[in-house]
């Protein structure tokens, strides 16, 4: 009886603590925070996040990236490649075409949230076919 007592109040102990059910740690992913898609000539964004990088380098919904620091951007796999490779707090240098105009941006790759729920934009794994909407929040 006592026995049990004691593992009972070492597991209420741990669920307390949250020990018992807690996450490993994730490991910190850059982050961008827009949706794309494949279009013809680069990559279409099609939402970007409030208060995120992109949002404060000034990206747009329709906005076609077209190179990330002189590299041409032809799928999404390229612009999610140099993200996935690059750091926290790196700066990329995005040529955008905007309507009529090619624009210059630079943006500074955040940190993704800690609650960030994956799927909340739609996440298409990277292997998935060319031209299905792909969305990086963080692409990690």
């Amino acid at each position: 009886m006592r026995k049990h007592l004691l593992i009972g109040l070492l597991i209420l102990m741990l669920v307390v603590s949250g020990t018992a059910f807690a996450q490993p740690d994730r490991p910190a992913r850059p982050w961008v925070g827009i949706s794309i898609q494949e279009v013809d000539g680069g990559v279409e964004v099609t939402s970007v996040v409030p208060d995120s990088p992109a949002s404060e380098a000034g990206l747009e919904v329709g906005d076609i990236i077209q190179s990330v620091n002189g590299e041409t951007v032809a799928t999404s796999r390229d612009l999610i490649g140099v993200v996935r490779g690059s750091e926290i707090g790196a700066e990329l240098v995005l040529s955008v075409l905007r309507g009529e105009e090619t624009l210059e941006m630079t943006v500074r790759l955040g940190e993704a949230p800690a609650n960030e729920d994956r799927n909340s934009f739609q996440l298409i794994p990277p292997d998935i076919d060319s031209g299905m909407l792909r969305s990086f929040m963080g692409v990690g």
